[in-house]
């Protein structure tokens, strides 16, 4: 690639190159960087587009195996450090934070205000996060576990959920929930959420009508594990199956379709609109409720 007919290319058409080959191989990112000064300039914001902040081991593999190279917290804070929020606040899209305390997550999220998709799952309740999180005025896609607030309900009012068109609570488990997000739905709280799902253990669980109510949802899916499925049996007809917005997805590890997602590759969201237009179009059963993720491996 870095032979005398290469070079004679215009230097736009090399970028084009060297950031196509960036996005197709993200592993080979560092490799790409050392063929020249100007192809580090060019790569090396792909290199932080997706930033994950967590300790466990396997949610590290899962984003090896999607094909992310992988960046550890402490080198990451010295890069913001040397680089700056300038290059930070153009170069991250996706974050997923998982089990680390405030200091990282502050020192990253001010560094990347412009963030478009977030997972987060903290390890504990803790006052100082929602500040944080309510300064990112370009948030379309977020997961989140109920550690946010604590034991108090929801408070979708906030900031962070505005612009939300896309939206995963991980631990969704009884009514009053499901009416808070339908309260919170009817007065306009999230005005331009679209997507909804529920990661959920209680299979046969029907949506809180003022949820079913609201118009602007075009999908709601519930989302659950490949063990609640083997322990659980699936009922014929699920309460909410009557509406065709409504899928059930099974999934053996919900970070891989999270990183999927990241990767611009084909996650449960596609999945469950692809489900929804064939069972509205009739090429399958219009009382089929339930699929599985075919992309997961683990069900091979």
């Amino acid at each position: 690639m870095t032979g005398p007919g290469f070079t004679t290319l215009p230097l736009e058409l090399q970028r084009v190159i060297f950031e196509i080959a960036a996005l197709s191989r993200p592993t080979e990112m560092l490799s790409q960087m050392r063929v020249a000064w100007r192809v580090k300039h060019w790569v090396e914001p792909f290199l932080y587009r997706v930033i994950l902040i967590s300790p466990l081991s396997d949610t590290e593999c899962i984003q090896r195996a999607e094909g992310f190279p992988s960046i550890r917290i402490d080198p990451l804070l010295e890069k913001i450090r040397t680089k700056g929020v300038p290059f930070f606040r153009s170069s991250v899209t996706h974050i997923f934070f998982e089990h680390w305390l405030v200091p990282p997550l502050k020192t990253v999220l001010e560094a990347c205000p412009l963030v478009k998709t977030l997972y987060f799952a903290p390890p504990h309740h803790d006052p100082e996060y929602l500040p944080i999180l309510n300064r990112l005025e370009c948030l379309h896609r977020l997961t989140l576990d109920d550690t946010l607030f604590g034991d108090e309900p929801f408070d979708f009012s906030q900031p962070l959920f505005r612009n939300l068109t896309h939206l995963e609570i991980l631990d969704y488990y009884d009514d009053d929930m499901g009416a808070n997000i339908g309260e919170s739905l009817g007065m306009g709280m999230i005005p331009h959420l679209t997507h909804l799902a529920l990661n959920t253990t209680e299979v046969d669980t029907a949506l809180h009508p003022q949820i079913r109510a609201h118009t602007r949802l075009e999908c709601i899916v519930f989302l659950i594990s490949h063990a609640t499925a083997r322990r659980t049996l699936l009922p014929d007809r699920h309460p909410d199956s009557d509406d065709d917005r409504f899928v059930l997805i099974q999934q053996r590890d919900f970070r891989r379709g999270w990183f999927r997602g990241a990767a611009g590759r084909r996650d449960y969201w596609e999945l469950a609109e692809e489900f929804l237009a064939a069972r509205r179009a009739g090429t399958i059963d219009r009382s089929q409720y339930c699929t599985i993720d075919p992309e997961d491996p683990g069900w091979i």
